[in-house]
């Protein structure tokens, strides 16, 4: 979701005039008076917003950027030659993101897309649009984009568009699709806001979201409840779904008049079920900019409160971790709007705007970002003029900002190193492990060498290290760490990172396994049941006897402590054998001669002349008698 015009649009708007007739401009959270002084002012809105067009439908120029460091952490990558501001950010990683641009002077739209970290711009298309755009990108090729009334789709990395919605035309009335997220090339959701001028009626369908499974070809709209009165139009504010039955809505009642201090109703609803049926959480005189849901039950919010439309506002991040049943307030501040907000994880997350509040001459564009779920947060960012309205963050450590520069042209901020000196963690291999294996912490801001930084495992300071660099870390598990889930962070003299789940195993053990023999020749054997304790997803199994070596193939870890394979016992030699499992952390456990291969015997010579034919002609085939691993 995009926020496009901001407190700076407030700041040249809304005057009252009379005769004049107030307009709702999609996604504004300030209302803007249009006035239609003249016929020809009508009929010129009218053809900006009615007839939009491609006038570059495929990509085209390339844009050079400002390179400057505004600050720590935070790079200006910025396309320049072009005017706009940016309502829409979807970045793929840390080197592609695409950007909407939006021009209200032209009422233009402009989609761009850089594959090198913001070095250049490509621009990928230009039309003719009244409404702030939004962009979702899914991968290299599939790109969805509104562009006012119209929904558009790219399947080829934005060299050529497709339009897969287009909104029909009411009198005195006018639909924008304002936001838009995608799961993937087929399934995609649509936010839609409606408006009135003129005396005109809201469309008899602006209370629903819009929905896609088979990429654009068939649009199902869904309605979404609400206690409006008469006279309100529903405005679709975001649109996050999480899966084909996990769906957020965040948006606002507001009032259709020609009064200068609308009323607005901001609430989030989520459905569990694929849009059938709702849950909504009213918010009284507010307007929900932002939602971003982590799942069913964990999401952010940033609300804006509208309780006294001439005083300072107040800047809300609000969080829920029971599905919308209650919502907590983590921040709030007088001084700021807060637009966007982005979740990498349950401890990670960022949001942008602007500050301090309308009616100041001293603007500043600012991102802040908390590391551990909202408790606390920190100011990485704040520079004097524009502002910032969207951020899509890629991981802890990579994250994109954008907005409007002081000088009235697109912003883009990029960082991959988390947006602080902070050490900043992205992952850990495996994900799991058990006392006195080794780990492999991956992020950035570590430091060169260790010094006197430190890793913990919850409040347990790890004493066994591998290696250190400013990237990568190899630490050992200490073996106090009791079993389950466990943070794990990394301490250096600019602070603490944000934690990162490890999932703490016991001890390795196989106490049986069924069938526990089979006749030797048998090319597929099934392993019905492998039972054991502490079994790791990416479990390796094998059979052991002296230096013959079988591997099983299928290897399917059901639980920790059940596993199911396949095996061939083709050229096995008859014997006992050890039933090997092998955690991916490295750890192993070994069941002695617990699988026996009993010989092949009693078919006669022709038939056992056979099977040693059978055997030499597909054993290189087969793969799995080898001889032990170095090392094992």
């Amino acid at each position: 979701m995009h926020m496009g015009n901001t407190g700076r649009d407030l700041r040249d708007a809304e005057i009252p005039v009379e005769g004049s007739c107030y307009i709702q401009m999609g996604g504004n959270m300030h209302r803007r008076a249009i006035l239609f002084e003249t016929a020809s002012t009508v009929l010129l809105f009218l053809l900006f917003v009615i007839f939009s067009f491609p006038l570059l439908p495929s990509c085209g120029r390339e844009l050079a950027v400002a390179q400057e460091d505004p600050g720590p952490g935070w790079v200006d990558v910025s396309p320049t030659g072009i005017v706009g501001e940016i309502t829409g950010v979807s970045a793929l990683d840390g080197d592609t993101a695409w950007i909407a641009v939006y021009d209200s002077s032209l009422h233009s739209v402009e989609f761009l897309k850089t594959t090198n970290g913001g070095a250049e711009w490509l621009s990928c298309g230009t039309y003719l649009a009244s409404g702030e755009p939004d962009i979702c990108a899914v991968d290299s090729a599939t790109v969805w984009a509104t562009a006012a009334n119209t929904v558009l789709k790219s399947s080829d990395g934005g060299i050529t568009w497709d339009k897969v919605l287009e909104a029909p035309y009411y009198p005195k009335a006018y639909t924008y699709y304002m936001d838009i997220q995608a799961l993937d090339g087929d399934r995609a959701w649509v936010g839609r806001e409606d408006y009135a001028w003129l005396g005109g009626a809201a469309p008899a369908i602006d209370r629903s979201v819009l929905m896609t499974s088979d990429g654009g070809a068939t649009w199902t709209q869904i309605t979404v409840p609400h206690p409006a009165p008469s006279g309100y139009a529903l405005n679709i504010t975001d649109v996050e779904p999480i899966d084909d039955s996990v769906v957020w809505v965040g948006g606002e009642e507001v009032i259709i008049a020609s009064s200068y201090s609308p009323t607005n109703n901001g609430f989030i609803s989520r459905s569990l079920d694929g849009g059938t049926t709702w849950g909504t959480t009213p918010f009284g005189n507010t307007q929900v900019f932002d939602i971003c849901p982590l799942d069913a039950a964990t999401a952010w919010a940033t609300v804006y409160d509208f309780s006294n439309f001439y005083d300072p506002k107040n800047g809300v991040i609000l969080k829920t971790t029971d599905g919308g049943a209650s919502w907590n307030v983590q921040y709030t501040d007088p001084q700021r709007y807060l637009y966007e907000i982005c979740a990498v994880d349950a401890f990670t997350v960022w949001t942008v705007g602007e500050s301090p509040y309308y009616g100041s001459t001293d603007i500043s564009r600012v991102i802040l970002k908390t590391t551990d779920g909202g408790t606390a947060w920190s100011v990485q960012y704040e520079s004097p003029g524009g502002y910032l309205t969207d951020v899509s963050a890629v991981d802890a450590a990579a994250a994109w900002a954008g907005g409007k520069s002081p000088s009235g042209g697109p912003l883009v901020l990029r960082t991959e190193d988390g947006g602080d000196l902070r050490p900043d963690v992205v992952s850990i291999s495996p994900p799991c492990g058990s006392g006195g294996s080794e780990i492999c912490i991956s992020g950035c801001d570590f430091g060169g060498t260790q010094g006197s930084s430190r890793v913990f495992f919850g409040n347990v300071e790890a004493t066994e290290y591998t290696s250190w660099s400013q990237g990568e870390i190899v630490v050992r598990v200490p073996e106090s760490i009791p079993q389950g889930e466990t943070a794990v962070t990394v301490t250096t003299a600019e602070g603490t990172s944000n934690p990162m789940g490890l999932e703490v195993m016991g001890e390795i053990s196989v106490t049986s396994i069924t069938p526990d023999h089979g006749t030797q020749y048998t090319l597929f054997l099934d392993i019905e049941s492998l039972a054991g304790d502490d079994f790791m997803h990416g479990a390796e199994v094998r059979l052991e006897k002296g230096e013959t070596l079988l591997n099983a193939y299928n290897v399917n870890v059901v639980s920790e402590t059940e596993i199911t394979a396949s095996i061939s016992l083709l050229g096995a030699p008859p014997g006992t054998y050890d039933v090997v499992v092998e955690n991916p952390n490295g750890q192993e456990a070994r069941l002695p001669s617990a699988f026996t291969v009993d010989p092949f015997c009693g078919t006669g010579s022709g038939t056992a002349l056979l099977m040693l034919g059978l055997t030499l002609g597909l054993l290189s085939l087969a793969g799995t008698a080898r001889k032990r691993r170095r090392g094992k």
